[in-house]
């Protein structure tokens, strides 16, 4: 007789894209997933739907003294310290460190529609360049190594967006996220 202990259990990591309207509930789903950390862009701020709550978030495009830098660098670096986290959480040897070095189970990239604003204004140099097709590729590509570095995370990943609808002719109502380009279908896909 086999006898086993659910601490050996391992969970499966999630990987969910929400997306809906403004307000309703997006944020709030996320929270409930376990020990969440909330990457906010910062011209969104969703963190306020959670106030007063006790739910750690990273403001992405803010230096630590709230001065915007380039999204890009700047989640760059972010994504490479929570990689190096969970490198030292796994290779801990007592809980205690592991949740020392990374003590959530979630990490929530939050509106990836301010966030797509954010590199388009990052890439264009604040408008100040145009918006070509190399530029137009450099979103792309940079939404995707976003999203795979995400993914690669040892943990559940949520991904939200604003919708966007549209009416057919039918008068029936389609939906998907709001999302630049092509990415809108890729990335929930992915």
């Amino acid at each position: 007789m086999l006898i086993q202990n659910t601490k050996t259990l391992t969970h499966p990591k999630l990987r969910v894209f929400l997306y809906g309207e403004s307000g309703v509930g997006k944020t709030t789903m996320a929270s409930t997933f376990p020990r969440p950390l909330f990457l906010t862009p910062a011209n969104e701020g969703s963190e306020v739907t959670l106030l007063g709550q006790d739910f750690d978030f990273i403001r992405l495009g803010l230096d630590d003294n709230g001065r915007q830098i380039p999204i890009r660098a700047h989640v760059a670096n972010v994504l490479s310290e929570l990689e190096a986290r969970l490198k030292k959480a796994l290779a801990a040897e007592t809980d205690a460190e592991c949740e020392a070095a990374f003590p959530w189970q979630t990490v929530v990239a939050e509106s990836l529609t301010h966030y797509c604003d954010l590199v388009v204004e990052d890439v264009s140099s604040g408008g100040a360049k145009k918006m070509d097709q190399l530029a137009w590729g450099k979103v792309s590509t940079h939404l995707r190594t976003y999203y795979n570095r995400l993914n690669n995370l040892d943990c559940h990943v949520v991904l939200t967006s604003l919708a966007k609808t549209a009416t057919l002719d039918s008068g029936a109502v389609i939906g998907g996220p709001s999302i630049i380009g092509s990415m809108a279908q890729k990335l929930p896909s992915a």
